[in-house]
């Protein structure tokens, strides 16, 4: 009996950890769509940290609940479209 209960907890843990990670990828998903990231960049381009929270802020003004998670897929985005990455060494 209680090797199922631990097995149950597990896989709800795990089930609850998934269902997560594809709550903050259809956030950042819908805020991509919407256009944000776009009028951030030409904006901004890059940005400094400062710039880049002040668009959270404005995100969740907008009624988006960002998370660290969604932040982070944000940001991403916002190297990959500007080419950051193939600046940096």
């Amino acid at each position: 009996m209680w090797k199922f209960i631990i097995l149950f907890a597990a896989v709800f843990f795990i089930a609850s950890a998934f269902m997560g990670l594809v709550y903050e990828n259809r956030i950042a998903s819908q805020i991509i769509k919407a256009g944000y990231i776009d009028q951030y960049i030409s904006s901004h381009g890059v940005g400094t940290q400062k710039t880049f929270k002040k668009f959270v802020q404005q995100l969740r003004k907008e009624g988006y609940k960002i998370n660290p998670g969604v932040e982070k897929i944000l940001w991403e985005e916002i190297k990959k479209k500007t080419g950051y990455y193939q600046n940096s060494v």
